[in-house]
């Protein structure tokens, strides 16, 4: 507003800039949490598509377990 020659008497604190910029917090990406992921699927082209709120690295260490535990039975709802 000072560009245009108009005084204001108070300034926001949450802008733009507060909540998207973050200099200095480089975080790895396996470190992260609350976020979407894709993992390559061996059958089909996409594979799977899922949302965390876990450490990225919790998550696809669970996935890996639940793949390696698998067996080849089917899973029916009987009702």
């Amino acid at each position: 507003m000072k560009k245009y020659g108009v005084a204001t008497a108070m300034r926001p604190y949450t802008t733009l800039r507060r909540l998207l910029v973050h200099r200095n917090e480089k975080v790895e990406l396996a470190e992260q949490g609350e976020l979407v992921y894709q993992t390559p699927g061996k059958d089909y082209g996409i594979g799977y598509i899922g949302q965390t709120g876990r450490l990225l690295t919790t998550r696809l260490d669970g996935q890996r377990k639940d793949v390696d535990n698998m067996n080849n039975e089917e899973y029916t709802r009987s009702g």
